[in-house]
C-alpha cells in the first residue's frame, strides 16, 4: 500500500471507502497486518506526503502554510476546514511506530523477553507471592480405614517489587510536517518509539543477569541473585575460575546444579526442560559448538595413547529431560562488561515479568490544546507499567573465568 506516492493515494481511496461501509477499523487492521507481515514500509517516504494523503484537504493546508510562513498572515480556513481532522493520518503513524517497536522487541537482537514468563498483576504496589516451595517426600503408608496424612503449602513466599509507569510522549509539529521531503522525521519518530524497546530490554536483562538485587524471600533484605552464599535458604550458584571452553565446563555447571536443595524439603531443585546458555558475541560460536557437536575427540594419535572418538557427552542430559539453547546478545556484554562471564539455567522459571500493563501505543490528532498552543499535528504516547522480578534463583547459575 505504501510503497510509492500511487500507492498512497490507492491508500486513502481504501481509507474512504471503508469509512463509508462504516467500518474504518478494518483499514486500520489491514495496515497493522501489513505492517507486522512486511508488506508495507510506510518509513521509506516522507510524513508529509502521509499527512497530505490522508488528511482531508491536507495538500490545501501545507499550501496555506507554506503562505502564512512566508507572509506572516494567519492561516484562514473554510468554515468546513475549521477543525481540520487528523484522526487517520495520527491513527497510521502511530500505527506505524508501534510496528517498529514490536518488531525490535521481537527480533533476535533482543532477548530479555525470553528470559522471563511473563505474568499478569492488577496492582503496581508491592506483592507477596507465597506457596512456591515444594512439598517434598511426604507420601506414608496409610493403613485400612485410616485416614490419609494432610500436608499443607510451604509457608515460604518472595516479595516482588512496586511495578513503576513508564512512558513518553513524542509531538510531531507543523513545522516537522512542511520540512520534511525525505522521511527523516519518520525515522527520528521510530527511533524515539524504539528507546521504549531499547528500556525495557535493559531493565529485563539487568535482572536475568544479576545486575540488580531484587529477591527478597520470607520478608529477608534484598540479597544478589548469583551468591556463594544465600540468607533465608543457602545455595551456591556462582561458579568462579571458569572459562567457557568446552563441555566439561558446562559439565561443571550441571554439578553445581546437583548440589543445590529446597530451603524447606532438603529435597533436590529439579533442573529441568530447555535450558538457556546466555553468552556475550565473543562467546557465541564457542557456545554453539559445545551445544550442537555431533562428537568429541579426545587424546593423541599416537601408539600409546590412541584417539577416543564418541558422541558430545552433553547429550546424556537429554536422558533427565534437559536440551539446551544458545542465546547471545550485543546487550548481555553491554549490561556486565564482560566478554567471558556466561549464565546457564531455566531462566523462566527463574524470573517473571509481571506486567500490568504491556507497551502501549497512543496517537491524538491535532485537535486538542496542544494543537493550538504548540502547532502540534499529532501526538504519540507511549507506555508501560511492569517490573522483572527474581522468583527463584536456584535455576540459575553465573560463570566467571
Amino acid at each position: 500500500m505504501f510503497e510509492s506516492i500511487n500507492t498512497l493515494k490507492k491508500g486513502r481511496r481504501l481509507l474512504e471507502a471503508a469509512t463509508n461501509d462504516g467500518t474504518p477499523e478494518r483499514f486500520y487492521e489491514d495496515v497493522w497486518q501489513g505492517l507486522r507481515e512486511g508488506q508495507l514500509k510506510a518509513d521509506r517516504f516522507s510524513i508529509r506526503q502521509m499527512f497530505e494523503e490522508f488528511t482531508e484537504d491536507g495538500v490545501e493546508y501545507m499550501r496555506l502554510y507554506g503562505n502564512h510562513r512566508r507572509s506572516g498572515a494567519g492561516i484562514q480556513l473554510t468554515e468546513s476546514q475549521g477543525s481540520v481532522d487528523t484522526t487517520a493520518f495520527s491513527n497510521i503513524i502511530g500505527q506505524i511506530t508501534f510496528s517498529r517497536v514490536m518488531d525490535i522487541m521481537e527480533s533476535a537482537t533482543f532477548v530479555g523477553m525470553a528470559l522471563h514468563e511473563t505474568v499478569q498483576t492488577n496492582t503496581g504496589y508491592e506483592e507477596i507471592i507465597p506457596g512456591i516451595t515444594q512439598i517434598g517426600d511426604v507420601a506414608e503408608e496409610v493403613g485400612e480405614d485410616e485416614d490419609y496424612p494432610t500436608f499443607g503449602i510451604g509457608e515460604s513466599f518472595i516479595q516482588t517489587p512496586r511495578k513503576p509507569k513508564k512512558g513518553f510522549i513524542i509531538p510531531v509539529t507543523e513545522e516537522a510536517v512542511w520540512e520534511d521531503k525525505t522521511g527523516k522525521v519518520m525515522e527520528r519518530v521510530n527511533a524515539g518509539a524504539e528507546s521504549m524497546a531499547i528500556e525495557l530490554e535493559k531493565e529485563l536483562l539487568d535482572n536475568a543477569l544479576g545486575l540488580t538485587t531484587s529477591y527478597r524471600r520470607n520478608g529477608g533484605n534484598a540479597q544478589a541473585t548469583y551468591g556463594n552464599t544465600h540468607t533465608e535458604g543457602d545455595f551456591d550458584n556462582l561458579l568462579g575460575g571458569t572459562s567457557l571452553v568446552d563441555y566439561t565446563d558446562v559439565d561443571d555447571a550441571m554439578r553445581l546444579f546437583d548440589a543445590i536443595t529446597d530451603p524447606d524439603t532438603g529435597e533436590p531443585v529439579l533442573v529441568s526442560g530447555q535450558l538457556q546458555l546466555v553468552v556475550p558475541p565473543a562467546l557465541r560460536a564457542t557456545a554453539w559448538r559445545i551445544v550442537n557437536a555431533t562428537e568429541i575427540r579426545q587424546g593423541a594419535v599416537s601408539a600409546s595413547v590412541p584417539l577416543g572418538v564418541s558422541g558430545n557427552p552433553l547429550s546424556a542430559l537429554q536422558d533427565r529431560g534437559i536440551s539446551m539453547e544458545v542465546i547471545s546478545s550485543q546487550y548481555v556484554k553491554n549490561r556486565t562488561s564482560s566478554d567471558s562471564t556466561w549464565f546457564l539455567g531455566n531462566f523462566r522459571k527463574a524470573f517473571k515479568y509481571s506486567e500490568a500493563w504491556p507497551v502501549q501505543g497512543f496517537a491524538q490528532d491535532r485537535n486538542s490544546q496542544a494543537g493550538f498552543s504548540r502547532d502540534i499535528i499529532t501526538q504519540l504516547k507511549w507506555r508501560r507499567k511492569g517490573k522483572p522480578y527474581v522468583e527463584e534463583p536456584r535455576h540459575v547459575l553465573k560463570a566467571t573465568a
